[in-house]
């Protein structure tokens, strides 16, 4: 059976192959025949291009395992550098977690965000400020507590973990999806929505209304003809705004899976800790 090789990575492909097996390549050289000669207007493989072939595989191979090791040994360095007990810093910085409050965005770029009960700001001379509130005709001065929504968007491999989907159906367990929202919840990968499934997650989804997909980008990117109309609002846990990402005309709203699920329920944007 005649056969040629990847001039790439030296792997041995059937000689109808358009594409090498071992790493995509179209480049081949013709391999040695039985008969030792080479066949009439083909480059013969010979020993020293194997050499080279394999020669040069050991070394990219090398890298990569030097790379990993390097990576390992910083890491293992690092975690036995701890802090000298009565050590002197530049600057400490205290946060009491208890006192912050869920965040969302009322803008067209992930850094336009404030406080879930904190009003949306004063353009203040700001061009952009001013054109991210006339897209999603936003009123400044005003929190975004209660403004009305039409879709709510759990999903995306940012904030569709598994333990992000435990957070949001065990807000939702018991409740029910307001009429006129809709609600999709989309698993991060195929591991979580297997495991979201055995839980039974998937099914608090659906008892309370909201639909429960296969996992995919979705409405992150408007996919699969999941978006939104002209002028609608979302809360969604993906981790883009941007005017039109959700479809055209879109409005979206960034937050965290437990204020989704609140959203969701009220049909508006809601404060989840209510619900905690």
């Amino acid at each position: 059976m005649e056969e040629k090789v990847c001039a790439g990575c030296g792997q041995v492909n059937p000689a109808n192959a358009n594409y090498c097996t071992g790493c995509g390549s179209q480049t081949f050289v013709q391999a040695p025949p039985e008969s030792g000669e080479p066949a009439p207007g083909q480059p013969l493989l010979t020993e020293g291009y194997a050499l080279q072939i394999s020669t040069v595989r050991i070394i990219v191979l090398s890298i990569v395992t030097s790379g990993v090791y390097v990576l390992y040994w910083l890491y293992r360095t690092w975690k036995q550098l701890p802090s000298d007990d009565g050590a002197q810093y530049d600057r400490t910085v205290r946060v009491d977690a208890a006192s912050l409050e869920p965040m969302i965005t009322w803008g067209t770029n992930p850094g336009m965000g404030v406080p879930i009960t904190q009003p949306v700001p004063e353009p203040n001379g700001g061009s952009g400020v001013r054109k991210a509130l006339d897209y999603m005709q936003l009123e400044p001065g005003k929190p975004l507590l209660g403004q009305p929504v039409d879709v709510v968007f759990v999903g995306s491999c940012t904030n569709s973990r598994i333990s992000d989907l435990r957070e949001a159906a065990n807000l939702l367990k018991g409740r029910k999806v307001s009429s006129g929202v809709r609600m999709l919840v989309v698993p991060g990968s195929e591991q979580i929505r297997a495991q979201a499934e055995s839980e039974g997650l998937s099914e608090v989804f659906r008892m309370a209304g909201a639909d429960w997909r296969e996992a995919g980008c979705s409405m992150c990117i408007a996919m699969n003809g999941d978006q939104l109309d002209n002028g609608q609002y979302c809360v969604s846990t993906s981790n883009r705004n941007f005017e039109g990402r959700q479809g055209k005309g879109g409005r979206t709203f960034l937050a965290s899976p437990l204020t989704a699920a609140a959203t969701a329920i009220e049909g508006a944007v809601a404060d989840p800790r209510r619900y905690l």
